[in-house]
């Protein structure tokens, strides 16, 4: 496991993982989380075992369901005309990042989420690591299933396995510190691609795919019984 830590007000060397570099992602998901959660109250279930590294996405574990509460603000397929705008003096909004994403999902819109964008974008420490950032939800307004999908673009330079492998650790514990901590992970392969996926105690699904011909790392938060996560991983083109 990567070192997570460093000198106070030293930033970390180029190249090297940023523990931060998520950070606004981590909050927004995380209250999300919680918040689906305390709307739902649902009883705490037994912990379940990690997932088992089998290979085959088919089988994963169902997720536990909740109740989601997203505004849907714009459709991936149709980004705004003012293209790539500023979200802060750190890390541009490049809401064409999300035209990787599929559309639609099960015949749900796959949209763009604005103000966690905003939230992702004005975190300084982001700087160092991210070319530019991008932010999607699809959710369905009759059931429980929700999918995040945070898309962002690396600097030059910065990737590498043990990069990769502090993103993955430091998103999932963010996400499951509101869905009662990292039960397990797992490789496996996902459209022909390879993925990594983390799950919570509590059900809560997360996805990582690195598309090296872009640079990009899509990191994706599921909930629900129709696997919207994973579909919109399945769905990149």
């Amino acid at each position: 496991m990567a070192n997570r830590s460093g000198p106070a007000g030293r930033p970390p060397r180029r190249g090297q993982p940023n523990p931060y570099i998520v950070a606004g992602a981590l909050v927004a998901l995380g209250l999300f989380v919680g918040s689906v959660l305390a709307i739902s109250q649902p009883p705490r279930p037994s912990p379940t075992p990690p997932i088992a590294a089998t290979g085959e996405a088919g089988s994963l574990p169902p997720p536990e369901t909740g109740t989601p509460d997203v505004a849907a603000t714009s459709s991936v397929g149709s980004p705004p005309a003012s293209g790539i705008v500023s979200g802060s003096p750190s890390v541009r909004i490049d809401p064409s990042l999300l035209l990787i994403l599929p559309s639609d999902v099960g015949g749900l819109t796959v949209s763009e989420d604005p103000q966690t964008e905003q939230l992702d974008a004005s975190d300084t420490s982001h700087a160092a690591d991210l070319d530019a950032i991008a932010r999607a939800v699809v959710a369905s307004p009759s059931t429980s299933d929700l999918g995040v999908a945070s898309v962002v673009r690396l600097r030059q330079g910065i990737f590498s396995d043990a990069y990769f492998r502090s993103w993955r650790e430091t998103f999932d514990e963010g996400v499951c510190s509101r869905a009662g901590g990292v039960a397990g992970s797992a490789k496996t392969s996902i459209a022909g691609r390879q993925t990594y996926v983390g799950h919570c105690a509590e059900g809560v699904l997360t996805y990582h795919v690195y598309l090296p011909d872009r640079n990009v790392i899509v990191s994706v938060m599921s909930l629900g019984d129709q696997r919207l996560g994973e579909k919109l991983v399945e769905g990149i083109p």
